[in-house]
């Protein structure tokens, strides 16, 4: 397509337009249903990218998302899946996702789990970013952790059984 723009073909590049387009569209899966639109887009979004990727994923949902800001749902999930998605790129045997949300008493419970093969925490125990670019990278665990703390919750990264695991609390509005 790039080389039908530059060469001014804007014929072929419309039909390449349209065949990837087709093809992305075709290729798209809705694997999550829940009663949040918004959290079933970015949920799919990011599971198809998983699956393009050969991450395999799973993922279980017992909730409605009732008491919460979809937009701050959707920029949450955004990022923590973006962090696991990134991890498991990394990896060069275990390439896989859990995903487990549900309520717990008065709470939000989301655990988002990655598969890994040595400790990220003994190499970056604050979770900075290793992106070349920091003035662009690095905002995301800051933003998990603001969004959980305006629900009055908590969130909590650690290794277990070969998975680095983020736990996040946040209380329901009543």
């Amino acid at each position: 397509m790039q080389k039908a723009i530059l060469d001014d073909d804007q014929e072929k590049a419309v039909a390449t337009l349209e065949r990837l387009t087709r093809e992305k569209i075709t290729n798209f899966r809705s694997y999550v249903k829940t009663q949040n639109d918004l959290v079933d887009m970015v949920l799919n979004i990011k599971l198809n990218y998983a699956k393009e990727k050969g991450i395999l994923v799973s993922c279980l949902i017992d909730t409605d998302f009732a008491g919460f800001d979809a937009d701050d749902l959707v920029n949450l999930l955004a990022n923590s899946l973006d962090n696991a998605i990134e991890s498991s790129l990394q990896q060069k045997k275990r390439k896989e996702i859990a995903i487990a949300i549900k309520n717990k008493r008065n709470y939000l419970w989301i655990e988002i789990k990655n598969a890994i093969s040595s400790s990220v925490l003994q190499k970056n125990a604050k979770l900075l970013t290793t992106k070349a670019n920091r003035k662009y990278h690095g905002f995301g665990t800051e933003s998990i952790r603001n969004l959980v703390e305006k629900y009055d919750g908590g969130t909590e990264y650690y290794e277990k059984d070969g998975w680095f695991v983020l736990d996040i609390m946040m209380r329901k509005s009543v």
